[in-house]
């Protein structure tokens, strides 16, 4: 039996569902029906799985239908909602990057100026 490939296509099908709805009674199903097929046909690729069952992003699509998420206006809204959510955090964790730098900078020289006046009493900075 080929689980390399079955769990490929059950990672790609679970990627298209991924935070859609849950679908781990479906995969665990799913995945009896790939076994089988394996085991029928030792030698088969993704591309055979594909063929047989339809491509990931195809029986991602129809069981979102079933569950009644149809409208892929929805999906890709929800997908581009987490795309702009992960950029903000790298966004927000750059900027506090660079204001620790700064102020680390700023505390830097702020102790040597400390540290001057502290050696030439008499002397302005």
């Amino acid at each position: 039996m080929n689980h390399e490939v079955v769990n490929e296509y059950l990672k790609k099908v679970k990627k298209e569902l991924s935070g859609l709805c849950s679908a781990d009674e479906f995969l665990s199903s799913m995945r009896e029906y790939l076994d089988d097929y394996c085991d029928e046909h030792p030698d088969c690729t993704l591309e055979d799985l594909e063929c047989e069952f339809g491509t990931p992003e195809e029986v991602a699509g129809e069981l979102l239908e079933s569950k009644g998420i149809s409208n892929s206006g929805k999906i890709k809204k929800l997908k581009n909602s987490r795309r702009l959510i992960a950029i903000i955090a790298v966004v927000l964790v750059v900027v506090l990057i660079a204001v620790i730098a700064f102020y680390r900078d700023v505390l830097s020289q702020s102790t040597q100026v400390t540290d001057n006046f502290l050696r030439f009493p008499g002397k302005c900075c």
